[in-house]
């Protein structure tokens, strides 16, 4: 039987036509029409399912004379929203004393604010405030132990805009307020 005439499990089809990133990596499908390959979990126009052939293996795909479709890439090892969340995230790592909204978030990627939150709370589990945030606290733990600098001092320079602020969310996150992190956790 050709890779051509094979039939489709209603599982593979139903993923296709849902988008189901869940199946990434499982399997790819190619249309036959267009003869370009993709990730089941692609956006691109439902194909008709007479025209579908399934792949296992990217090169079983390019075997056959298809491309990669140029919207989900399925020829890059990670996916392309993942590749976009890592440099979002690099780029948070380097720049967190600077005020970051979701919007100047949204604006260096290039995509909206609300499809970047979903994207960014589907991979790392929090939203990019959260994250930010969460790098921001360590930095000041790191400054809390290692400088004598005031508490207000830290705060603003970890990019927190007033220090009830930052001593709300260090004891918030810690459990501490940063006086009594400092004085348990200091070394002399």
């Amino acid at each position: 039987m050709s890779i051509l005439d094979q039939n489709i499990p209603n599982e593979y089809w139903n993923a296709i036509i849902t988008n189901d990133e869940s199946y990434d990596g499982l399997f790819f499908y190619g249309v036959k029409t267009t003869n370009i390959y993709c990730r089941p979990s692609c956006k691109s126009k439902e194909p008709r399912i007479e025209n579908v052939v399934i792949f296992h293996h990217q090169e079983d795909a390019v075997h056959n004379q298809f491309r990669p479709c140029k919207r989900c890439r399925p020829d890059l090892f990670i996916h392309p929203n993942e590749e976009i969340i890592n440099e979002l995230v690099e780029w948070m790592n380097h720049h967190y004393q600077e005020s970051i909204t979701l919007e100047k978030l949204a604006s260096i990627s290039n995509i909206s604010p609300f499809h970047l939150q979903r994207m960014f709370k589907h991979s790392k589990k929090m939203s990019p405030l959260e994250y930010i945030n969460k790098v921001r606290l360590e930095k000041a733990t790191s400054f809390l132990i290692d400088t004598d600098k005031s508490i207000t001092a830290i705060g603003m320079e970890v990019g927190f805009s007033n220090s009830s602020y930052f001593s709300t969310s260090f004891k918030t996150e810690t459990g501490f307020t940063p006086i009594m992190f400092r004085k348990k956790y200091k070394t002399k």
